[in-house]
C-alpha cells in the first residue's frame, strides 16, 4: 500500500519519536538521525516503487540511448536452435566403422595387420544411401565398411563410389524407411550464418554429437595429409575432430549445408566442410540410377600452379594464369592435344585439378558442351561430347605405354617442355 506524507506528518513523527527515545534512555542525536534516516529511505522506496511501475510501460532512458537500441532485435527462440534441429535431423547422421589392411614398417620389416577406421555419414535416401567423405572409407581401399544407426542397429555396406580428390563417397545399406537429411543450396551460405555440425568427434563412444557456431569463411583451400589440396570449403568454427568426418553441417533450419571434412592442424575453432552443392549431381544421378557414372574428357592433367615454377624460370607465357595443363591424351580423335590449357568448361571457369573434377560431377554421359583452352598462347573453343565411360578409361590408359609413370614423368621439369606444340 502506497502512503504520501507531507511536511507537518514528517515533523510530528519525528517529534514522537524523539519524547519515546527520551523515555526509553537513548542518545536524543542517535534516535534523532535514525528516525530522519528511516522515513527517508522509506520515502525513497515509495518513490523507486512508483518509478518501477511507469518503467513497465515507457522505459525513462536518454535519446542516445534509444538511438542505438532501437533497431535491435532479441528473439528469444534462438536459445531452442540447436535442439530444434538436432530433433529434426539426428536419425540422418549415422556413424561409420571401417577395416582396412595395414602394413607397417619396423625393425624386424614390415608388419602386416588391421587397422579399424571411424567416421561420420549422412542418409540422403530413404532406400539406404548415405554420403560421407572417401578419407573415412579409406579412399576404397577397405575390406569392411559397417554403419551404426541413430537406434544403435549396425549394418554392412557397400561402396558406391568415391573421389579422393573432392573427398567424397557414397556407401550403400540394405534398408529402407530411412530418413533422408534436407539439403539447402549451399551457394547461398554467408559468413556469420548459423552453423551446427553432428558426429562421432572421437569415436562412437560420443555418437551424434552436436557443436555450434558459425560459418566463419568461404572458399578456403586447405592441404590434406594425402596432400591433396582441397578448395572452395566452408570454414566453421563449430567443434569438428576426426571423428566428424563425413558428418553434417547444418544451417538453422535443419538442412545441410556441407560434409565435415577437416580440421586445421591442432588449432581450435578451425573447421572445414565440402559444400553440399559439389555431391548433389552424384546424389541425383544415385537416386535415379542407383549407381554414379563419371563423365572424361580423355586426358591426364595437371594444375597450372603446379608447373608455373617451371613457365616461369624458362621464359614462357603460358597464355593464362589458371587452368589445367593436358599431360597426355588417350583417344585418337580427341579435340585435346598435349600442352593445351583447359581454362573453362561451358561457363565455368577451371582453375585447378579440383575445380575441373567439380565442375565435370554435373555433366553426364551424352551431354555436349564448349571447352575454352589455351593453345599456342592464343585461346579457342572446342565442342566436346562426354562419350567415354569408365571402361573407356580403363582400356586406353591400360594400353597406353608407360601410363603408370605419368605422373613421375611430370615431376621431372624436363620432360614436361617436350608437350608443347
Amino acid at each position: 500500500m502506497k502512503e504520501d506524507y507531507n511536511n507537518d506528518e514528517l515533523k510530528k513523527i519525528i517529534e514522537k519519536e524523539v519524547k519515546k527515545q527520551k523515555k526509553s534512555g537513548g542518545s536524543f542525536l542517535s534516535h534523532l538521525l535514525a528516525g530522519v534516516v528511516g522515513a527517508v529511505v522509506a520515502a525513497v522506496i515509495i518513490i523507486f516503487a512508483i518509478n518501477v511501475k511507469t518503467d513497465d510501460k515507457t522505459a525513462d532512458v536518454s535519446s542516445d540511448s534509444k538511438t542505438e537500441n532501437q533497431n535491435i532485435t532479441i528473439n528469444a527462440k534462438e536459445d531452442s536452435i540447436e535442439s530444434a534441429v538436432v530433433d529434426k535431423t539426428i536419425d540422418s547422421v549415422v556413424g561409420i566403422t571401417t577395416i582396412s589392411e595395414s602394413n607397417q614398417p619396423s625393425l624386424f620389416g614390415p608388419q602386416s595387420g588391421y587397422v579399424e577406421g571411424v567416421g561420420s555419414g549422412v542418409i540422403v535416401t530413404k532406400d539406404g544411401y548415405i554420403l560421407t567423405n572417401s578419407h573415412v572409407v579409406n579412399n576404397g581401399d577397405t575390406l569392411n565398411i559397417s554403419v551404426l544407426l541413430s537406434n544403435d542397429e549396425t549394418v554392412d555396406a557397400d561402396l558406391i563410389w568415391n573421389d579422393e580428390t573432392l573427398d567424397l563417397a557414397v556407401i550403400k545399406i540394405d534398408k529402407n524407411n530411412l530418413k533422408p537429411i534436407e539439403m539447402t543450396d549451399s551457394d547461398k551460405v554467408e559468413v556469420g550464418d548459423k552453423a551446427i555440425a553432428i558426429g562421432n568427434p572421437l569415436g562412437l563412444e560420443l555418437q551424434s554429437t552436436v557443436t555450434s557456431g558459425i560459418i566463419s569463411g568461404l572458399n578456403r583451400s586447405v592441404s590434406v595429409e594425402s596432400g591433396v589440396t582441397m578448395d572452395g570449403l566452408m570454414q566453421t568454427d563449430a567443434a569438428i575432430n576426426a571423428g566428424n568426418s563425413g558428418g553434417a553441417l547444418l544451417n538453422k533450419e535443419g538442412k545441410l549445408v556441407g560434409i565435415n571434412t577437416a580440421k586445421a592442424g591442432n588449432s581450435d575453432g578451425i573447421g572445414f566442410a565440402i559444400p553440399i552443392n559439389t555431391a548433389k549431381a552424384v546424389i541425383d544421378q544415385i537416386k535415379e540410377k542407383g549407381t554414379y557414372d563419371p563423365v572424361y574428357l580423355g586426358i591426364t592433367g595437371i594444375g597450372l600452379d603446379a608447373i608455373k615454377p617451371y613457365f616461369e624460370y624458362n621464359h614462357i607465357d603460358p597464355g593464362t594464369e589458371e587452368g589445367v595443363f593436358v599431360q597426355d591424351v588417350y583417344v585418337n580423335d580427341s579435340p585435346f592435344k598435349k600442352g593445351d590449357i583447359i581454362t573453362k568448361i561451358g561457363d565455368k571457369e577451371v582453375k585447378d585439378m579440383s575445380s575441373l573434377k567439380k565442375i565435370l560431377l554435373n555433366y553426364r554421359l551424352g551431354d555436349s558442351e564448349k571447352i575454352t583452352i589455351v593453345r599456342d598462347n592464343k585461346k579457342k573453343e572446342i565442342n566436346f561430347k562426354f562419350e567415354l565411360k569408365s571402361s573407356d578409361m580403363e582400356k586406353f590408359m591400360g594400353e597406353s605405354k608407360g601410363d603408370k609413370n605419368q605422373d613421375k614423368d611430370f615431376e621431372d621439369e624436363d620432360k614436361i617442355f617436350k608437350f608443347f606444340p
